[in-house]
């Protein structure tokens, strides 16, 4: 589980402080758990090689899915049908804000947030 990964002693603890703006300009795209997740699960570690192909695999958080970004839909479906058999994708589109975010204005109104 979670606690279990941060509890590792591989997962790096000095990396300089992360801002939702810097995930969201690309400047920070790695994750610190994704090299304890490749060394304690080799069936990670088998998707990010099968991915690496296709692009630059990431993880979500501490692991609980994986992805691939790519600049056009186009590029998307192209490597969605390169994936080797029997791997589980869906080609979607990012959010540029959040459908959270979006829900919870039409229920308060625009103006009650100021992200």
């Amino acid at each position: 589980g979670t606690a279990v990964l941060f509890a590792d002693p591989d997962l790096t603890r000095d990396s300089p402080p992360a801002t939702m703006a810097s995930f969201v300009s690309g400047a920070v795209s790695d994750n610190a758990f994704e090299p304890v997740l490749r060394r304690r699960e080799p069936a990670i570690d088998r998707l990010f090689r099968a991915l690496q192909p296709l692009g630059t695999p990431q993880l979500t958080g501490t692991g609980s899915g994986c992805f691939l970004a790519f600049a056009t839909l186009a590029q998307a479906q192209v490597a969605h049908a390169a994936l080797p058999h029997g791997l589980q994708a869906r080609v979607v589109a990012g959010a540029a804000r959040s459908p959270l975010l979006q829900a919870l204005d039409a229920l308060d109104g625009p103006s009650a947030r100021h992200n």
